[in-house]
């Protein structure tokens, strides 16, 4: 089993040797499948479950970089992950218990690939979760993918961190569409402001 610093080291490769869009599908798959592995894993080795601290650390060690428009942007969405996640920290958690259970009973291995096997075969039941955890799932991928390159360059591809909004308001609007996310937050931060499904992309 690979553990988490080995996932953020692989990204990291396929981003230096293919487009965003197969590094978004090949880690959600990666990390879907740790996940299932290991439930606790959503809490030790996500990276939404260390953002406070994280967006604290990004102030101390690159105070030019969080001055210009693209470090403030970092921070805000920094600031609308650690809201949302405050508030959807438990259900993600009881949502990897309830799949890993249903995907081992209905499938015999609760694995990425008899996931989308599901969503595709019964959508009715199991799209509307496969896009909500694409979204998170999107959302993870993307912070290492702009950690990476901060570290090693001082600052990252402006098209990551419009992404990486994308798939959290996606996360948000239809967390919120299904009861998944009450919406507590959204008065709090811009980004989690005037949700619509509709507007957002949703993710391939």
């Amino acid at each position: 089993m690979k553990t988490a610093q080995q996932h953020r080291t692989l990204i990291l490769e396929w981003a230096n040797q293919i487009n965003l869009d197969e590094v978004l599908e090949r880690g959600r798959e990666l990390l879907f499948n740790y996940y299932m592995t290991e439930e606790e894993a959503v809490f030790s080795a996500s990276s939404m479950s260390r953002v406070f601290d994280y967006r604290e650390s990004i102030k101390l060690q690159y105070p030019e970089f969080i001055s210009t428009g693209l470090g403030l942007q970092y921070l805000e969405l920094l600031e609308a992950i650690d809201l949302l996640w405050q508030e959807t920290q438990a259900p993600v958690a009881e949502l990897v218990k309830a799949g890993k259970f249903q995907l081992n009973k209905v499938n015999g291995a609760a694995t990425y690939s008899n996931f989308c096997k599901n969503a595709y075969e019964m959508p009715d039941l199991f799209e509307a979760t496969k896009f909500l955890v694409d979204e998170y799932l999107g959302v993870e991928i993307l912070m290492v993918l702009m950690d990476g390159y901060l570290k090693q360059a001082g600052h990252y591809p402006h098209d990551y961190a419009e992404k990486a909004i994308q798939q959290l308001r996606s996360f948000a609007a239809r967390g919120k569409a299904i009861g998944f996310w009450r919406g507590h937050s959204e008065g709090k931060s811009d980004i989690l402001k005037n949700l619509n499904i509709a507007s957002n992309a949703i993710p391939g």
